[in-house]
């Protein structure tokens, strides 16, 4: 058997003739038989075809482990999970089976450790193998359920709607027809689009690097909108933990702004965690409050900074992909996980209307002239960085914390590169004027 793809915090790619549902089973009784899942699960499931029945098969996988479970008695985004799992003392870790913002044909399952936060998981070893016919005589029988969404909405999801309340205009959610969709009927105060869960996904989704999907799919939401001038559109991804909001003044919003502009409004940070990757917007926002917030910057994937959260979790913490929502949490009580409906809340508490959004987006636009942008090219990283020294005269060349390769103008210009983790791509994190970028993508090409 070969292992399923390795993601930040478990496992997903696309079922084939390399791996199926069964290395994902395997490479789940892989960590509950290291111990790492621990003798109580949640086991939490999205919308996608086929997640409901996988998720059954590993309560039956985990039970004859001698691991209890509790089922998730519907869909829900993986924040909910995530947050069921720390809110309840008696379980010991979750595993979710999502696909996240993956596009249709994807699954895959995310875990969670005891306090429901993402983590280092063991992988599984080669040729791992699963008797699916051992789990026949259990996957008949009844497993306890927990109610996932409806806990959700219950605490999160009744903040969301206060805000929402107060809010100064319309805020529109687009579900993107994936897991938070399932909320829908628990908060039917709010306003939603694509709404309706479809179980192979709708397939786009607001992925901050990709800017025109992200304005056609706010432009359809603000298509029945009564006052488009006034609205907020909040995006979210298939699992619910990416976050892009969209006005008509501002256009797209991703989270490094998102962070940038609650650390500029005031927020109560004394910690920023952040990727390495990180736009400067939000790093120099960190650095110019008074008294200045401590900034660590840690390598790509969330469970970095989860680590670093629980080193001085007193500390009012905030954490930020470039690319997804970020977490925010004012103490060690609270929940340190990118949570999309959770960063709505936020922001829509901060700035209770789309001008009051737009104006703080505006002055950080003025402050900030050249937003990060990221380029994907399947060219090795050191080939990248030989092309850009010959293309970028004048610029320094640096090789820093991680590894990372960053080139630098000594004013706003700014590029990282940084070959993935999960596929064979280099990414570059460009910020610098458009002319640089396009002489960038033609010696990419």
């Amino acid at each position: 058997m070969r292992s399923a793809a390795t993601t930040t915090d478990g496992w997903r790619g696309r079922p084939g003739p390399d791996w199926s549902e069964l290395d994902l089973l395997a490479a789940v009784a892989h960590a509950a038989d290291t111990g790492a899942l621990g003798s109580s699960v949640l086991i939490g499931y999205d919308t996608r075809a086929g997640s409901a029945q996988i998720a059954t098969l590993i309560a039956s996988l985990l039970r004859i482990r001698n691991v209890s479970c509790k089922l998730a008695d519907g869909p829900a985004p993986t924040p909910a999970a995530g947050r069921y799992a720390h809110s309840d003392p008696d379980l010991t870790g979750a595993v979710i089976v999502t696909a996240s913002h993956n596009p249709p044909g994807y699954t895959g399952v995310k875990l969670r450790d005891a306090n429901g936060l993402g983590t280092a998981w063991p992988q599984p070893p080669d040729r791992l193998a699963i008797d699916l016919d051992s789990l026949s005589g259990h996957a008949s029988q009844h497993h306890a359920t927990a109610p996932v969404a409806g806990h959700y909405a219950a605490t999160i999801g009744r903040e969301l709607e206060r805000a929402v309340s107060r809010f100064s205009g319309t805020v529109i959610i687009d579900a993107a027809h994936g897991a938070v969709g399932a909320l829908a009927g628990h908060l039917p105060s709010v306003r939603w689009a694509r709404a309706m869960p479809l179980p192979f996904f709708g397939g786009r989704t607001p992925d901050p690097t990709l800017i025109p999907d992200a304005s056609d799919i706010a432009g359809a939401a603000l298509r029945g909108a009564a006052d488009p001038r006034h609205t907020v559109t909040a995006m979210v991804d298939g699992d619910g933990d990416r976050l892009v909001l969209h006005t008509a003044a501002s256009g797209c919003i991703g989270s490094a702004e998102q962070a940038a502009l609650l650390i500029s409004a005031g927020l109560p940070v004394e910690h920023f965690v952040t990727s390495v990757v990180a736009p400067r917007m939000a790093i120099r926002a960190a650095s110019q409050r008074n008294p200045p917030i401590t900034i660590t910057q840690v390598p790509v994937g969330f469970k970095h900074q989860v680590t670093t959260w629980l080193q001085a979790p007193d500390r009012a913490t905030l954490g930020m992909e470039p690319n997804g929502a970020f977490a925010w949490a004012p103490d060690s009580s609270g929940y340190f996980e990118r949570d999309s409906l959770a960063a709505l809340t936020s922001l829509l508490t901060i700035f209770p209307s789309a001008d009051a959004l737009d104006d703080a987006a505006t002055a950080l636009r003025h402050a900030y002239p050249h937003p990060q942008r990221i380029l994907a090219t399947p060219k090795a990283a050191e080939r990248v960085v030989t092309d850009l020294s010959r293309c970028l005269a004048g610029w320094r060349h640096d090789t820093v914390a991680m590894g990372l390769d960053v080139f630098d103008d000594g004013e706003d210009g700014w590029i990282a590169i940084r070959a993935s983790g999960t596929e064979p791509i280099t990414r570059l994190y460009v910020e610098a004027s458009p002319a640089t970028r396009e002489l960038l993508r033609e010696s990419l090409s």
